[in-house]
């Protein structure tokens, strides 16, 4: 026998369709009392599709969460891998940003945001750390060049 709501196969003799959850006829046309153990009745396809359509919705949130966490753990070690190397930091700030932003289009907005905001904060940082190294190296040849040992 098939459940008149979702198509599914159903045992004989059963008065409610394991899969849905929906009441049977029984032989004499009267809906069957569904058990005490089922949570949640259907009372047609609408809020059978509806409730399978957010069930879908919450699994594929936990799965694009794992984009965002991933941004937000780069850009954490962004900061860390500043003081051993530079570029490892740099090249941990920019994915952080790119895993952020496809995390965030994802649905998982809250840590695809923060791992973003760390990346950006990250790149700039390295950024300036790049710049003063330029700096101070110039100025150091700069008085090397213009000092006289003769």
């Amino acid at each position: 026998m098939r459940c008149p709501n979702c198509g599914a196969e159903i045992e004989d003799g059963l008065n409610v369709c394991s899969n849905c959850g929906i009441g049977l006829e029984t032989g004499n046309g009267a809906q069957a009392k569904e058990p005490q153990i089922l949570e949640v009745n259907y009372q047609n396809n609408e809020e059978s599709r509806a409730y399978s359509e957010n069930i879908r919705n919450m699994q594929n949130q936990q799965e694009d969460k794992g984009l965002s966490i991933t941004s937000l753990i780069l850009g954490i070690a962004c900061f860390v891998c500043i003081a051993v190397n530079t570029f490892l930091a740099l090249l941990c700030s920019i994915l952080a940003i790119v895993f952020g932003a496809i995390g965030r289009k994802k649905g998982a907005k809250g840590l695809g945001t923060a791992g973003m905001i760390l990346g950006i904060i990250g790149t700039v940082v390295i950024v300036i750390i790049i710049i003063l190294a330029f700096a101070i190296v110039f100025s150091a040849a700069d008085v090397i060049m213009n000092s006289s040992y003769y």
